[in-house]
């Protein structure tokens, strides 16, 4: 008897301790509410309406949404993805109507590419802002990529910024050869030839592969420093006969 009313007495302890915890309807089926605070493995606090210690597992779900009020919008999670899309994530304010709708990210196709994505409300689209490619390149709008070379960023519109720092790999890339003893400089008449011919400066993309082909700063720039210093070159050998020329007419004017 002792034994039966120490279980009774336990059980109702339980049962107030519950109430004390959880508040609201008793029904078992369809919606309940509760009102209170929760901790699973750890203590709730007075500000924590759900504390849990140790790792947390979701399955069996589509979509996991974490939600605000209204103004302050949605965080959903979609493990699942959608059609032949992977994981991935959506924010957005519930009441932006005007101005930027969702902002998604995630594995987006079968290709394995990461895409940020901006939903517009008023036109009602999708449009690709950033995209990390399978290849892990770094691809910032609407541009298209070659996923042969070896550069690891495209950026659509250009890119503002303050500075630009161009490394070189070794000094045979940078143009101080012009300045040696047995640089052979071109005849100005050869050199004139060439232009003729070609429309640009030896050694100079022209339009049509920089269109196609793009351009390399750093060889650019050492091109372009190349061609500085043969016109240095160019401007001591002219400055050199413009002397002995002097020097002749001075001769001659002496003879008179």
């Amino acid at each position: 008897m002792k034994k039966l009313i120490f279980v009774l007495a336990f059980q109702l302890i339980a049962v107030m301790q519950m109430n004390a915890q959880w508040t609201g309807g008793t029904s078992t089926t369809g919606n309940t509410d509760r009102t209170g605070n929760v901790g699973i493995g750890i203590s709730a606090t007075s500000t924590d309406k759900l504390a849990i210690g140790g790792d947390v597992k979701f399955s069996g779900q589509t979509n996991y949404k974490v939600a605000g009020d209204i103004s302050s919008g949605v965080f959903t999670v979609y493990p699942g993805g959608s059609s032949n899309n992977g994981p991935f994530i959506e924010m957005y304010g519930q009441n932006n109507t005007s101005e930027a709708g969702t902002l998604s990210f995630g594995a987006y196709g079968s290709s394995g590419r990461f895409d940020f994505v901006h939903y517009s409300p008023t036109n009602s689209s999708w449009k690709v802002l950033a995209r990390i490619t399978p290849e892990g390149k770094m691809v910032i709008g609407d541009v298209n990529y070659n996923t042969a070379t070896t550069y690891g960023l495209y950026v659509a519109d250009g890119i503002m910024t303050e500075q630009v720092k161009v490394a070189i790999k070794t000094t045979n890339d940078w143009s101080d050869f012009v300045f040696n003893k047995n640089y052979q400089l071109m005849p100005l008449k050869q050199l004139e030839k060439y232009i003729e011919m070609n429309k640009h400066l030896p050694d100079v993309p022209s339009a049509t592969e920089v269109l196609e082909n793009g351009v390399n700063m750093a060889k650019m720039d050492a091109t372009l420093l190349q061609k500085i210093e043969e016109l240095t070159l160019y401007t001591i050998e002219l400055n050199k006969k413009i002397l002995e020329m002097q020097a002749e007419l001075a001769k001659f004017e002496k003879q008179k």
